[in-house]
């Protein structure tokens, strides 16, 4: 059997619980707005997106794919389990690592990380380190200095698994929670459905923020379109986590405001159920291109939705 070509930046089988009674799911595009029908095979997906290319001309096309198959087998399994309020620190340490997992992988988190690679470079601040780094990776950095595609997701890729780190460190000391839609309302996802970002401000001036590691900081991510994962270090409980049972219901207003969201967070898609209103149209026009307009966005839209949805989901697990 030859190698993978086609690569899921977003799993098949976590896509796949949100058809619509197996019907496909509706991508939207942006821009403009226009929907289509997709399909979990179809959506979230490049070709080589996770093929390393050496300067000798050789390719591995399968042990950065197997990476991320090997934490996608056991969704079902941990899916199940959080259905079925069967919360323990494992399905915790699954979740939260599968979570980390998509903050790094999706095509547009590779060309942010390329790109402030290259601004150190043109600084000189990159020089001292150069004596540590391999010929291809020197080789791939020019490559991507002069925009060749392949060579700025490569190197992107190659720096995904330090970006990993960080993200860790920004995660630990939060308390998690999973909370469940109590109606028929159900979650989205996108091609980018983990989300995790700083809060500042209290009351109604609550608002989203860059999540430096001096403010509470917070992880949404809809691991079903039924359930929900928050995550902040502001939930506190005697075993370092917050394991709800009978209570954790979300409404169809803090679903909403969840979706919108993740709506103006995507790329390119929206993997809606055809039984879901769409979100507001401004958040699917909003597209973020690039880390040039993070201050902007967490200036913007972004920061009142999200400090709405914290405020609701407060809420729900006081």
């Amino acid at each position: 059997m030859s190698d993978p070509i086609r690569h899921h930046y977003v799993p098949r089988r976590y896509l796949e619980e949100f058809e619509f009674a197996g019907n496909g799911l509706t991508g939207i595009e942006k821009p403009s707005g226009k929907s289509f029908p997709t399909s979990p095979a179809t959506a979230a997906v490049e070709k080589n997106l996770n093929t390393v290319d050496f300067f000798d001309g050789q390719k591995d096309q399968k042990t950065i794919e197997g990476f991320f198959s090997n934490i996608e087998q056991s969704y079902p399994h941990f899916l199940d389990k959080a259905r079925n309020r069967r919360i323990c620190g494992e399905v915790i340490d699954y979740f939260v690592t599968m979570a980390i997992h998509q903050l790094m992988r999706t095509p547009r988190v590779r060309r942010q990380l390329t790109e402030i690679l290259l601004k150190l470079n043109a600084t000189g601040l990159l020089e001292k380190h150069k004596a540590t780094f391999s010929n291809f990776e020197i080789q791939t950095l020019d490559r991507a200095k002069n925009g060749q595609k392949r060579a700025i997701n490569q190197l992107g890729l190659m720096v995904s698994g330090h970006f990993a780190i960080a993200l860790g460190f920004l995660l630990e000391g939060m308390g998690f929670a999973f909370l469940y839609s109590e109606n028929a309302t159900s979650l989205i996802t996108t091609d980018n459905p983990a989300q995790i970002a700083g809060i500042i401000g209290s009351g109604s001036q609550v608002r989203a923020a860059l999540p430096t590691l001096g403010r509470r900081r917070v992880l949404l991510f809809p691991i079903a379109p039924d359930v929900l994962v928050f995550g902040s270090t502001s939930l506190k409980s005697d075993s370092g986590l917050i394991i709800l049972k009978d209570q954790g219901k979300i409404n169809k207003g803090t679903i909403n405001s969840v979706n919108s969201i993740l709506a103006i967070t995507a790329d390119r898609f929206i993997y809606l159920p055809k039984n879901n209103p769409r979100p507001p149209q401004i958040c699917i026009r909003n597209k973020l291109s690039d880390c040039r307009q993070a201050a902007r966005v967490f200036n913007g839209p972004y920061s009142k939705l999200l400090g709405e949805a914290v405020k609701r989901l407060d809420k729900v697990v006081a």
